[in-house]
């Protein structure tokens, strides 16, 4: 009876601590459905809590199947709470979409791995080289722990 309450006591204290650790974040923002302009910044916030890991970031782009932008460069500018920015330049030629009945594309987009962050808040802000983008749904960040 004690061994029992023991082995489920322990499992109880294994799964709490397995369910406080996340392995994947993303922050996303809806796009002006008339179109997302070159002069519109979007601006995401996320607060990380997870200082021992190595972490990949991607852009995730949701785009429905009338896009057709070829050559978009993203500029992502990341600062955290010091203020100390990094620029990182995506470009992207096409995006296919998937034949099938989804009308919509999800891409993510690799900028950075294998980083660790410190803790607290950082904001990513995400601008493009093209006049309008047509057809963009959402853009934001992925935060996953690196494989």
């Amino acid at each position: 009876m004690v061994v029992g309450c023991r082995v489920i006591l322990m499992s109880l204290i294994l799964s709490l601590f397995g369910s406080c650790i996340n392995p994947y974040k993303a922050v996303v923002e809806q796009v002006d459905p008339r179109g997302w302009s070159g002069t519109d910044t979007l601006s995401l916030e996320y607060n990380n809590v997870d200082t021992l890991s190595f972490l990949k970031l991607s852009v995730i782009l949701r785009t429905n199947k009338r896009y057709s932008h070829e050559g978009l460069v993203l500029t992502v500018i990341t600062s955290d709470s010091t203020k100390r920015e990094e620029i990182d330049h995506l470009y992207i030629e096409n995006i296919p979409h998937k034949r099938g009945l989804s009308r919509y594309s999800n891409v993510v987009i690799p900028f950075r791995d294998l980083v660790k962050l410190g803790r607290g808040d950082y904001q990513f802000r995400i601008s493009h080289n093209k006049g309008v983008v047509m057809s963009m749904q959402s853009v934001g960040i992925e935060v996953v722990e690196s494989k």
